[in-house]
Parts: structure tokens; sequence; C-alpha cells
């Protein structure tokens, strides 16, 4: 036998050899994870779950004797992986249907896999891939799954930044999509806010809007860049759209009342309220003042003149008599009836309409 082919048999027969013992490396360390399901420690049963979970089907005959064990947190984790393990087989067919030129199958397939959210993570690579795919529909369809997983989805964060920069290459629904899922995701969603500040400052109403939500729930409401960028696009912008929305988010972050009050003043009493969504709209920048507090006291004559005018409806009114409780002193020294009512009274409708119908007496 010459060496080479001596070689070759005992390279076989090492292989036959190591394979049993493979198997059975193989087989303790799912036995060893099994055990770990019911470890004192949080993060170790949170580790063999995600691993067990990671091994698929091939797990899936010890799972079912450990989900019999005597020990409950094993029987109920091990039931967990299992659940989870036929799931994830599941939504592989569904990723597949993604790809579907079939529009109501594949929005079958992304209705079924946002119910999973953010328990994709195993599955986010292969979702991921679907972003370069040529088919805007595709694109589309693996970025709104991408945003049901919230932060579990922070592996696609290179990929979906790519899109949100790219203005030409991309259509706007889904770069709409994308800054909807950078909100979603969370902390790792931070390094988007660089590209929505400049979506903010660049782009159209529409894309402004969705940014400003986005970067209200990724920045600290203390960050300058915040306070600066909203009243940078106040002060620039002609569309009443994202004038109501910057409003909204500088009251909630009751930044600048000496600016803030003033200027939903002056959209209050400038702007034209006759639709439905208008009076909506109306109620919720009085509600604005209330948020702003004590701060607000110059708002108080335009508050007494919204409960005096007999056109408003109950919303107008209760938030107004919300403001002037939250004014404070300045508010209840002016009108009496307002001494001793605070706001969970304004929760009935009756004694709404008798503070309102006494200060109406009033000249």
């Amino acid at each position: 036998m010459s060496t080479r082919r001596a070689m070759r048999v005992l390279a076989v027969v090492v292989c036959v050899l190591a394979c049993p013992m493979q198997v059975a490396a193989e087989d303790t360390r799912v036995e060893r994870l099994v055990m770990q399901l019911g470890s004192e420690s949080f993060d170790e049963r949170e580790t063999a779950v995600k691993e067990l979970i990671a091994r698929g089907p091939s797990v899936l005959g010890a799972l079912e004797a450990a989900s019999k064990s005597k020990d409950p947190e094993i029987s109920r984790r091990a039931k967990e992986c299992i659940s989870r393990i036929h799931t994830n087989r599941k939504a592989l067919v569904w990723i597949k249907q993604l790809r579907s030129l079939d529009g109501e199958e594949r929005i079958s397939a992304i209705n079924n896999l946002t119910q999973i959210g953010p328990e994709l993570a195993p599955l986010v690579s292969t979702i991921t891939d679907l972003l370069k795919d040529p088919n805007a529909d595709v694109r589309m369809a693996a970025v709104s799954v991408l945003c049901a997983a919230g932060p579990a989805a922070e592996k696609a964060l290179p990929d979906l930044l790519r899109i949100l920069q790219d203005k030409s290459g991309q259509t706007p629904n889904i770069r709409f999509q994308v800054a909807i899922t950078m909100k979603n995701m969370g902390a790792p969603g931070l390094r988007a806010a660089p590209i929505l500040l400049q979506i903010v400052e660049t782009e159209g109403p529409e894309m402004q809007r969705i940014a400003i939500s986005s970067l209200m729930e990724l920045l600290d409401h203390q960050d300058p860049r915040l306070a600066a960028m909203l009243w940078k696009t106040y002060s620039t912008t002609r569309d009443w759209d994202v004038q109501y929305a910057v409003m909204g988010e500088l009251a909630s972050m009751r930044n600048s009342p000496e600016k803030a009050v003033p200027a939903i003043l002056d959209i209050l009493r400038t702007r034209s309220f006759k639709t439905t969504r208008d009076k909506h709209r109306e109620v919720y920048l009085i509600s604005c003042l209330a948020n702003y507090g004590p701060s607000a006291e110059g708002a108080i004559p335009y508050l007494v003149q919204v409960i005096k005018d007999e056109k408003r409806g109950l919303k107008h009114l209760e938030w107004a008599l919300r403001a002037l409780i939250r004014i404070g002193a300045p508010a209840r020294n002016l009108l009496p009836e307002l001494k001793g009512l605070d706001e969970p009274h304004l929760a009935s409708e009756e004694t709404i309409m008798t503070v309102v119908n006494s200060i109406r007496r009033r000249k």
C-alpha cells in the first residue's frame, strides 16, 4: 500500500471513530443546556433558552423529555423553547412568502411575522437580506417586519441606515417606514439621529413629521439638539401639520415656556379651526398650554375667552379649566369659581358646566 493511500485510509478511520465522539459531545452539551434551564441564575437560564432555540429541531426530542420534568422551571422553559422552535420553522416559510408577487400572500406573511415581534431575533439576518431585493414591495415588507422586531432588529441597522440616507434609490414610503423602525428600535436607533436631524432640516413635511416623532423617542429630552431642532423647524416651516407636531412635542418637554406659550397662543388666535380634525387639534393645543402649568399665566385671558364662548365644545371647556387650575393662584384669584376645584372634579360634565356657566354670568 502506498503512503498516500495509507494516509487516506487513516483519515477515513479517524472520521469514523470521531463521529460518535462528536455526537456524544453534542448530546452532552444539549443535556447541560436543558439542566441549565433550571439554574438559579436568571442570565444562565436565558442563555440556555437562546442556545437551545438556535439549535432548532435537532433538540426537540430532548426538550420534549424536559417538558415533563418535575422541576417546574425546566418544564416551563422547555415548553417555551419547543413553541419558539416551531414558530421559527413557520417563520422561515413566511419569510420566503415576503418575496411573493402575490400582494395578498405577502401581506399575510407580514401579518404573521409582525405578530412574532421581538422573537424574530434569530431570523433578522435572513430578513435583512430582503432589503437588497430589487422589488420595492419586497423591501417594504422586510422593513415592516423589522419594525415589529424592535430592538431585536439591531443587526439590520447598517442596512436600514443606508436606506434612510438613500433619497434617490428608495421609494418615500420605505424611508418613512425605516424612520418608524428607528423609533421602535430604542437605544440602537440612536445611530440614526444625525440622519433624522438632517431630514428635518432638508426634506418635505411628511418626512419631517416622522423624523421629529422618531427623534422625540430616541433623544433624551434634555439633549440641546432636540429643542434647537424643534424651534428651528417651527420658525422655518410653513406647513401647518409640522407646526402642530412641533408645538405638541415642545409642550411634552415643557421646553422654553417664555417662547412656547406665546407661540401656541398665536396659533390658537390666528388659525381658523373649522373641520372636526382641526377642532381636535385646537383642543390638543389648549392641553399643551395646560402642560406648562404656572408658566402659562399669560394664557389666562385666552382661556377665559374660550370658556365664555358658548360655541365651544365640552372638551374645549374641560381643557381650558384644566389649564387654569394648573396655572394656580393667578387664575384662582381672578376666578373664585376655581377655588376648591381640582382636576378630578372635571370628570363630571355637570361640574364642568356648573363652573363654566358661573364664569359666563360674570361681566
